[in-house]
């Protein structure tokens, strides 16, 4: 699986694909039937974010720099320092997949070749932060969900296409390092208030997926028979 990935986040509110950086994976699915399928999957995304002067989001045009103080009835906003970050995450995901249509049906191969499906799971993602003025990896959980198509192209190979989102329970993927007079990009208001339910950040990636059929499937009929004789 290979495409890109793209962050959301205090850098990032809302804005899709904003700065896509590469991303692949490596997958392994078994098919429970023409309907269900499991997939547990490792895979890296890198991800970017940044504040300069052409920001438009709310939370760079409503902060200003650490330290900075209001007289009373000043209403004029300072935009934030240049800043930016760069981070690499490695996650393991299980998921489980449901097809909207009956797809590679062992008893109708040509008539199931493609079908649109949903994903969602559990995985666990690892990223790099700065504490105490010293990178170092952590860990925390992940919720991915998506949607996406697969295409049986021939006995052996599949293709799909596929938009993920991954929410995280963590608010530390701005890697950005501490220096005197920089501002905290995981809390850009400076209230010193974190949440658990929200200001989480998020990171979603759109793939294209190439699968190979590694074993044969069984043939048996739920009446017991099989091609050629009686089991």
């Amino acid at each position: 699986m290979a495409g890109g990935s793209y962050y959301l986040g205090d850098m990032n509110p809302s804005q899709q694909f904003k700065m896509t950086r590469p991303a692949a994976a490596f997958f392994g699915r078994y098919m429970a039937n023409d309907r269900i399928a499991f997939r547990g999957q490792v895979g890296y995304f890198a991800i970017e974010g940044r504040y300069d002067d052409k920001s438009t989001d709310i939370y760079s045009s409503a902060v200003a720099p650490s330290g900075a103080k209001f007289e009373e009835g000043q209403t004029e906003v300072v935009r934030p320092l240049n800043c930016e970050f760069k981070n690499g995450l490695i996650d393991v995901s299980f998921l489980g997949e449901f097809n909207f249509l009956s797809f590679d049906h062992m008893f109708r191969k040509e008539q199931t070749r493609f079908s649109p499906y949903l994903a969602l799971g559990l995985g666990c993602t690892a990223y790099s932060h700065y504490k105490a003025d010293a990178k170092k990896r952590q860990f925390v959980l992940s919720l991915p969900f998506g949607f996406g198509v697969k295409y049986k192209v021939n006995k052996f190979l599949r293709l799909g296409l596929e938009w993920t989102f991954h929410k995280t329970f963590t608010d530390e993927f701005e890697c950005v390092k501490p220096e005197d007079g920089t501002f905290d990009p995981s809390d850009p208001y400076r209230n010193g208030v974190h949440k658990f339910t929200h200001n989480n950040d998020w990171f979603s990636n759109l793939c294209v997926a190439v699968s190979i059929s590694l074993w044969p499937r069984s043939l048996v009929c739920n009446d017991g028979f099989v091609p050629g004789g009686r089991k």
